[in-house]
């Protein structure tokens, strides 16, 4: 009973988080650490004028990571012919 009476109640009995949003935030930290040659991969292919619907099927991210690349990286993705290449990228073929 006891249990049924804490999914009951809002919250789980818990005080609610003001401080965090409703939405996660994608911010490309995790794939930068986790899967850095997929992360730079986005990046030179962002350079390269890919339409971000096309980059996230074909590197299998989600969009929303995609985006977070991309608003992470505006500056260097923005200065294509000042960056040095991107090196490490994997090619799929």
């Amino acid at each position: 009973m006891s249990v049924r009476l804490n999914i009951i109640q809002p919250n789980n009995g818990q005080a609610p988080s003001t401080t965090q949003d409703a939405r996660p935030r994608y911010t490309g930290e995790r794939l930068l650490r986790e899967r850095p040659k997929i992360y730079r991969q986005l990046v030179r292919l962002f350079r390269e004028g890919w339409s971000a619907n096309k980059i996230y099927k074909w590197c299998h991210v989600t969009r929303e990571t995609v985006r977070a690349v991309e608003r992470r990286e505006a500056v260097e993705i923005s200065n294509t012919s000042d960056a040095p290449p991107v090196t490490g990228a994997v090619a799929f073929s």
